[in-house]
């Protein structure tokens, strides 16, 4: 059950944005912050651990320090966050999130949680999918019919029908229109400096410059801090270098990218085959 904290949260518009993109989608502005947040017991899903608690333990993010968690409510609960975004003209268009139900409760249907573009539900994940979704897993939804250029709601609702807890979690939401990164996972640096992605990565882990110039170093380690890859690679605004994980076993790896001895971003990412 979630520490049960009323937050007096207004509702938050969203004007059209300026390029494709999810703002913060690993939610690591916390409560309040661009997403419209709503929930009958809460105020808000929005939690990180000081906050929400842990459940008992698995009620955590799946990177960085918050996350949505859906339900925990000593009572029927209801809860949501949405956001407005501008999709570009494309052929093909994706909307991916990481999704885990941490418990399943009373195993209802009802007991859920859905994906919705402009109202439509997309995807739907329920408490019998909770063996498949037992840890975080990758949700992946097809957007292609929405990259028109246009301003399209993205909306993600998780449903408690009764007083038995059934807890669903959500984090780290991405946005591609024609295979190219249209959101941003966190917000761990004031202007974003590099954004990682995919994550998970299968064969490629690409790494966009945004407001960096000049040499960068890019170091991998493994979760033991052993260092596996050091490389200098030249940046500038916009450009995207493509890290081949051939090389790498499957698991966790810290991404660090730094420019002289200043850290732009550090980032744990899981390489899966």
């Amino acid at each position: 059950m979630k520490k049960f904290y009323f937050l007096a949260l207004g509702l938050f518009s969203f004007g059209t944005v300026g390029m494709s993109q999810v703002s913060d989608g690993g939610f690591e502005s916390g409560a309040g912050g661009d997403w419209t947040e709503a929930s009958t017991n809460f105020g808000t899903p929005i939690c990180d651990e000081a906050t929400c608690g842990t459940g008992g333990g698995p009620c955590v993010p799946n990177t960085g320090t918050f996350y949505c968690w859906f339900g925990g409510a000593p009572a029927v609960e209801e809860g949501s966050v949405e956001q407005s975004v501008y999709v570009d003209n494309g052929t093909t268009a994706q909307l991916t999130l990481m999704v885990k139900v941490a418990a399943p409760g009373m195993g209802l249907v009802d007991d859920r949680l859905e994906v919705l573009v402009d109202g439509s539900v997309q995807y739907t994940i329920t408490s019998h999918d909770s063996v498949e979704y037992a840890d975080y897993k990758m949700v992946t939804i097809d957007m292609s019919a929405y990259a028109d250029g246009s301003n399209h709601t993205i909306r993600v609702a998780g449903y408690q029908s009764t007083t038995n807890n059934f807890n669903i979690l959500a984090d780290d939401v991405l946005l591609t229109v024609d295979g190219g990164v249209t959101s941003l996972f966190e917000f761990e640096t004031g202007e974003n400096e590099v954004i990682i992605y995919p994550n998970p990565a299968n064969e490629i882990m690409n790494l966009q410059f945004r407001n960096v110039e000049g040499q960068v170093n890019v170091a991998i380690t493994d979760i033991t801090g052993k260092l596996i890859s050091n490389e200098v690679v030249g940046a500038s605004f916009g450009h995207v270098y493509e890290y081949s994980t051939e090389g790498l076993a499957e698991g966790s790896y810290v991404v660090t990218v730094t420019q002289n001895g200043k850290v732009l971003r550090t980032e744990k990412v899981m390489v899966v085959k």
